[in-house]
């Protein structure tokens, strides 16, 4: 099959658009991907893709045709929020050209969405005038991913981009996502009918399947809980500190926390001003180096916040670290509201509790301590027992080839 993948974001970016276009090329697939020039997390163009150079590139077999793009840049106050707008319709309407993909041929177009939904605009323009079927793949929800940067329901950009997403959505020959509970939203609030909707989870990085070695030294008496991953606002970090501190007289219990972000060194003030020693912080690590800290963790700790501005993306989304550590055969502790809490505590790969709460969080932990050697090892071989059964890269792949065989047919 001739299939087109259209983002905004991929390689060199950290987004792994293209290793699923590789999956895709492994299975038999003629794979193209129509992105935009690479100016993610930096904010500026990188100089290896300025003044018209690797528009074109192949990586692995998959051919890389790249749109031009205004850079997004980083501040977000005054100018830079016009900055973030002009970026996003910039890549949709550039990489709607013609004249990108002139005289090639396609039997699907497939849009992997992430913010903006602005970049499934291309895929639908592509889609048409080849007469092809259209995918968006959804892994942010628009407009809802709209009120974590602070907007509001009430506001104008919030319901002008409501309409806007509802046509686009609306626009599909069908849509593919994430999380199970995306189609509610697709359903109830977005208020859309009569689409073809398929579950899609995401997989794991595939150096998760083989943790080995240690990185930090541990004691076979003291029960390692490990958190890896950005430390910013969505992960409430501030509130696995004051779990710790709730916990400080357990000589048991260690909470490490792996990464790095906008709230790190707030939360590691914050451990200083609880005087608080049962919480160490290791900053940020290569992606490589992760399965190692993986490995010596007793569980592995998912934290969520709570949305402040009525969102229902964190309920809602199952993000891509839970797919790793069910990899990694770990019990995972949760403290987060919706989706993936429901995943944990039905399949009894660990404990959940609600997000941001203290206390809840230091009970989960502590019912986890007390917990046999036994029972601690059974919830992670159910944990990676639903990785093989439910997010495995081989459940991926073969669930993205029926889908495309459904909608080509």
């Amino acid at each position: 099959m001739r299939i087109l993948v259209v983002s905004q974001h991929c390689w060199p970016e950290p987004f792994n658009v293209l290793e699923t276009c590789e999956m895709l090329r492994r299975a038999g697939h003629d794979v193209t991907v129509l992105t935009g020039l690479p100016n993610y997390p930096q904010g500026e163009i990188a100089e290896e893709y300025r003044n018209h150079k690797n528009r074109q590139q192949c990586k692995n077999g998959v051919k890389i045709v790249r749109s031009w793009l205004y850079p997004r840049g980083v501040d977000l106050s005054g100018f830079g929020k016009i900055q973030r707008i002009v970026n996003y319709v910039s890549f949709a309407l550039a990489a709607s050209s013609a004249n990108l993909l002139k005289d090639q041929n396609f039997d699907v177009v497939l849009c992997v969405q992430y913010s903006p939904v602005l970049m499934a605009i291309p895929a639908l323009k592509h889609a048409r005038r080849r007469g092809v079927p259209c995918i968006i793949y959804v892994y942010d929800l628009w407009p809802e991913d709209m009120l974590t940067g602070g907007m509001t329901k009430s506001g104008m950009p919030y319901r002008i981009m409501k309409r806007i997403s509802k046509r686009i959505y609306g626009q599909a020959d069908a849509i593919a996502a994430t999380s199970p509970d995306f189609e509610k939203y697709f359903l109830d609030n977005l208020e859309m009918r009569n689409f073809d909707y398929y579950y899609l989870p995401q997989y794991a990085e595939q150096m998760f399947d083989e943790v080995e070695a240690a990185c930090f030294p541990r004691k076979d008496d003291v029960v390692n809980i490990t958190f890896a991953g950005n430390v910013g606002g969505n992960q409430a970090i501030d509130g696995v500190v004051r779990a710790a501190a709730i916990l400080r007289d357990r000589a048991d219990v260690m909470i490490h926390i792996v990464g790095s972000g906008s709230r790190h060194e707030e939360c590691k003030r914050l451990s200083k001003e609880l005087n608080i020693e049962n919480i160490v912080f290791h900053g940020r690590q290569p992606l490589e180096a992760m399965p190692e800290y993986y490995a010596k963790a007793d569980a592995l700790l998912l934290p969520f916040a709570k949305s402040k501005s009525g969102s229902l993306v964190t309920a809602y989304t199952i993000p891509r670290k839970f797919q790793s550590y069910l990899a990694a055969g770990k019990p995972i502790i949760c403290s987060a509201d919706g989706s993936v809490s429901e995943l944990v505590e039905r399949n009894a790969i660990g404990y959940a509790c609600a997000a941001e709460d203290p206390n809840a969080l230091a009970s989960a932990i502590s019912r986890f301590a007390d917990a046999s050697v036994g029972e601690r090892a059974e919830m992670g071989e159910r944990a990676k027992a639903l990785y093989d059964e439910e997010f495995s890269r081989e459940q991926f792949i073969d669930r993205m080839n029926e889908m495309l065989r459904l909608v080509t047919e």
